[in-house]
């Protein structure tokens, strides 16, 4: 439900419950469950170190399945933190303990990550199978939070290589599995790609609205690198339609935000669609510092994809 104070608050009860008893479950699913709310908060060093914790107490009892989802939390932290050679490590360590605990859900969330991060190295017939599985694999289990996010996973290796009315119609079959349903989480951190994609079909009145719902949420969430991600997307809209002060205002949040948390590959691309804001309007100087800066930090964090995108533009400026 994107209720991430009010889960952070249970999650801490399990760990006092857990002091208090010596009870080590509660301990280690009290650990998980804080480092789950502070990945989508954004604070991701946090996160780790609760993970972290989470691991000890999982080896200390023998416990593989929570050792597994301990993996899987610091992979997510990773990825949207921008490491995403250390982000698939993890994963990959976080499937092989499924294999183990036969943990079949777990699998397709892992499965579905792998193919999120897997894309955004450029490693894009690997991804297209692991996400194409997860689908199946989804359905075949059932239950409607792990369709959805098997096709939100789908939904994004086809959002980066532009096929977008792929991508839109895999988009609209998440809207009608989670309709009339409480489920926020995958709106939170699939909304600013979803309006995106809407964007660049021309379905122009339900890319705004989808990136309005999506910042709403973030803000209500008090998920801020969530928010400036969706900042980003409507800036990029903004921008395109020439709504310039609009559209610096809000590039100019995504940015300061994402630096103040440390979400390398978001902030690559805040910076990278500001200077493609400022080429438009011939401010060549400004274009070229925010996108060779963008293109560093792409090739810092290994994606390759954003890599190519980033480097044609700033040969396009150094020969304007």
């Amino acid at each position: 439900m994107a209720r991430l104070e009010e889960s952070m608050a249970w999650a801490r009860q399990c760990v006092s419950l857990g002091e208090r008893t010596d009870y080590p479950h509660a301990l280690a699913s009290g650990y998980e469950g804080i480092a789950e709310c502070l990945i989508f908060q954004g604070r991701w060093d946090e996160s780790l170190a609760y993970s972290t914790r989470n691991a000890q107490v999982a080896e200390r009892i023998g416990q593989q399945d929570r050792l597994a989802w301990s993996h899987y939390d610091r992979a997510l932290a990773l990825t949207w933190r921008g490491d995403l050679a250390g982000a698939l490590e993890a994963a990959r360590i976080a499937r092989s303990l499924t294999e183990v605990t036969g943990d079949r859900r777990l699998e397709m969330v892992v499965r579905g990550t792998v193919a999120w991060i897997q894309v955004d190295l450029a490693q894009d017939e690997a991804a297209r199978a692991e996400a194409q599985a997860v689908v199946a694999g989804a359905d075949e289990f059932g239950g409607r939070a792990l369709r959805g996010f098997a096709r939100s996973m789908l939904a994004y290796f086809h959002t980066q290589r532009e096929e977008w009315d792929l991508a839109g119609d895999v988009f609209a079959q998440c809207a009608t599995i989670f309709e009339g349903t409480d489920q926020r989480m995958i709106l939170l951190y699939s909304g600013a790609f979803a309006a995106s994609v809407a964007w660049r079909q021309g379905r122009t009145e339900e890319a705004t609205k989808t990136i309005e719902a999506t910042l709403a949420l973030a803000q209500a969430a008090n998920s801020p690198h969530f928010e400036a991600v969706a900042r980003r997307v409507r800036g990029q809209m903004l921008s395109e339609q020439e709504l310039w002060p609009e559209a610096g205002r809000m590039l100019d949040a995504a940015v300061s935000v994402l630096e103040q948390l440390g979400s390398r590959l978001e902030l690559g691309r805040a910076l990278y669609a500001r200077g493609n804001m400022q080429g438009r309007q011939g401010n060549m100087t400004a274009a070229r510092a925010d996108v060779e800066r963008a293109h560093a930090i792409f090739v810092e964090v290994g994606a390759r994809r954003d890599v190519k995108r980033a480097a044609r533009y700033v040969q396009s400026l150094r020969d304007y």
